[in-house]
């Protein structure tokens, strides 16, 4: 679900903390 968004988001740090 989020995931899609993760990978769209990759610009954002917080994203990645995010999707991990």
């Amino acid at each position: 679900m989020l995931l899609a968004r993760c990978r769209q988001l990759k610009g954002l740090r917080l994203v990645e903390l995010y999707c991990s």
